[in-house]
């Protein structure tokens, strides 16, 4: 079953009362050359196959974005692919977290008039 946005834009399209989108074989397309996905399993699918598999490496936000819309299109896809990044276990599991240096404590000691010694202690 087609979701109800897609059903409407071929319906639009058919009736001639929408001239962004065009029908190829069946196929909805949008915004250049590129298959508009209906909501469902399809863009689940997309998700997981740009993101996950070895050979893709886990791409972040924006490669994944512009990966997907090469070829395929559908309303909020930026969101969809920020909230698929940002909940993938793997990536969550590989970020390293960078601490700065911190400085715990500074002794400072004046040797003669104009001269110090200082030390400072720190971690990181």
């Amino acid at each position: 079953m087609l979701d109800q946005v897609y059903q409407k834009l071929l319906d639009q399209v058919r009736n001639g009362e929408i001239r962004k989108y065009w029908i190829d074989d069946g196929l909805l397309f949008a915004k250049g050359s590129r298959a508009y996905v209906p909501n469902g399993p399809l863009r689940k699918e997309l998700l997981r196959e740009t993101h996950d598999p070895q050979w893709a490496g886990h791409p972040g936000v924006a490669r994944m974005l512009a990966l997907l819309s090469r070829k395929y299109y559908w309303p909020k896809m930026e969101d969809n692919v920020e909230n698929y990044v940002r909940t993938c276990l793997v990536c969550q599991l590989d970020k390293t977290e960078r601490l700065k240096a911190v400085c715990l404590y500074g002794l400072h000691h004046r040797i003669s008039k104009g001269e110090w010694v200082g030390i400072h202690s720190c971690c990181g």
